[in-house]
């Protein structure tokens, strides 16, 4: 993005989270503007440790058209649902998602998404609404937003457990680690 995250247009604890949903946001405009078969967004803090080739090899004739961890499956109670809502606050004051009835949760920090008209229109309607607050965990809600709008149609296949290790202690030979959580501040 040509954006700039001066400390004109956002203070300074804003600046990661314009970066991280203009990222997002950027998403539908590489899909409509280039012919590329895969859009790969992944936050700053992972790392690609093996090639990615055979990854994609492996899913060049499957029907989906997006790829993503979950971070839960089915529907969120006790603990996880209380840091849920308290991470969609900002966004879900006019009450847009039902996160008590959602299926599916993801880890927006990798993401693979297949250039299909369904992804298209997927992350068009992630990007007219994404920027519209800048705040911590957008990608996340309008994410989850879009989902709910889209989950007849959209075909959302879980990325195998080895492709990203979000707790590199459990998830071994991973393809790319992330910075999530305890990763940050781990030797390994």
């Amino acid at each position: 993005s040509s954006d700039v995250c001066s400390s004109d247009l956002f203070p300074s604890h804003d600046r990661g989270a314009y970066a991280n949903l203009k990222k997002v946001f950027n998403i539908y405009f590489l899909l409509k503007n280039y012919n590329y078969d895969y859009v790969v967004s992944m936050d700053a803090d992972n790392l690609i440790v093996k090639d990615m080739i055979p990854f994609f090899e492996s899913i060049k004739n499957k029907p989906h058209d997006f790829y993503i961890k979950f971070s839960h499956k089915g529907i969120l109670t006790g603990k996880e649902l209380e840091k849920r809502n308290k991470n969609f606050k900002p966004f879900n004051l006019s009450g847009l998602l039902n996160i008590e009835k959602q299926d599916l949760h993801f880890r927006e920090g990798c993401m693979i998404i297949k250039n299909t008209q369904t992804s298209k229109d997927f992350f068009y309607d992630v990007a007219n609404n994404i920027l519209s607050k800048i705040a911590w965990y957008g990608d996340s809600f309008w994410v989850a937003y879009t989902y709910e709008k889209f989950k007849n149609k959209l075909k959302v296949y879980e990325l195998p457990s080895n492709f990203v290790a979000y707790d590199i202690k459990t998830e071994v030979n991973p393809i790319v680690v992330s910075g999530y959580d305890e990763n940050k501040h781990s030797k390994e």
